[in-house]
């Protein structure tokens, strides 16, 4: 195997984090970023219903943070890393291998709904009208709970009206 110099190791691992630079910036600012930014919380994002960050941090502390910004109900199953891009077909963000073109290193914290508790009566529900999760005339499954649009009407109606046991 042949050696590299050091200006040439330099001038590659530049270009390298200068193409990173550009998909974690497009990740956070492009016209498609990735997920939505938690409010009061710089750099986590929420995609898919998981809490997220970019880059690869390490799993143990990063879980315990986002399970203490999860709401009640919730919490974090487990930590991963993963490597995601926009796929040029769907213009979406997802997962790909580490070496593909745009990869963007995520760490996610895999959120999963307390059994013990009715997550349709504890969450702020938020269905999404964007395709392809939705429309405005059939809107898509809560993106904290999962809960169907349907479900959640069903279960407001039936608490407004109180019917009386059978």
């Amino acid at each position: 195997m042949p050696e590299y110099t050091p200006g040439y190791v330099a001038a590659l691992a530049a270009a390298l984090m200068q193409a990173n630079t550009a998909a974690l910036y497009a990740a956070e600012h492009g016209n498609n970023p990735l997920g939505r930014p938690v409010q009061g919380n710089p750099g986590l994002r929420i995609w898919n219903g998981d809490l997220l960050r970019l880059g690869h941090l390490p799993l143990t502390p990063f879980a315990v943070e986002a399970n203490v910004l999860l709401q009640d109900g919730l919490y974090v199953d487990l930590a991963h890393h993963e490597h995601v891009h926009i796929d040029p077909e769907l213009d979406q963000w997802v997962f790909c291998a580490a070496h593909a073109d745009g990869a963007v290193p995520i760490t996610i914290a895999v959120t999963q709904t307390r059994i013990d508790e009715d997550p349709a009566h504890h969450c702020n529900h938020s269905f999404p009208v964007t395709p392809p999760r939705g429309s405005i005339d059939q809107p898509g499954n809560c993106r904290n709970c999962g809960t169907t649009y349907t479900e959640a009407r069903m279960a407001a109606t039936h608490d407004e009206q109180a019917p009386e046991p059978q």
